[in-house]
């Protein structure tokens, strides 16, 4: 994974999470390849579930961002159409 995404750093720490999980998983008495990969699958979904509320969060700020700048720019259109209105007609 890391050598086809190399910028991926949140991959490559993942990979890294799970390769050592792997092995204390497998290293237990009575460790089985079904406990191992249980364990990995365990952990691939918590973290999934992490990375989608993180997206929430980012999404949720950057929609307030959004309706700010919207805001802002709104504002400034009304005051740029202002400002011309009161200059009237232009010279001929």
């Amino acid at each position: 994974m890391r050598d086809s995404r190399p910028t991926a750093v949140n991959l490559a720490i993942a990979e890294q999470q799970l390769n050592a999980l792997a092995a204390r998983a497998a290293a237990l008495s009575g460790a089985t390849a079904a406990s191992v990969a249980e364990s990995v699958v365990d952990a691939c979904q918590a973290m999934l579930s992490d990375d989608v509320a993180g997206n929430k969060v980012r999404a949720a700020c950057t929609n307030r961002w959004l309706a700010m700048v919207h805001a802002l720019c709104a504002g400034f259109q009304a005051a740029w159409l202002l400002l011309k209105i009161g200059e009237g007609p232009p010279d001929s």
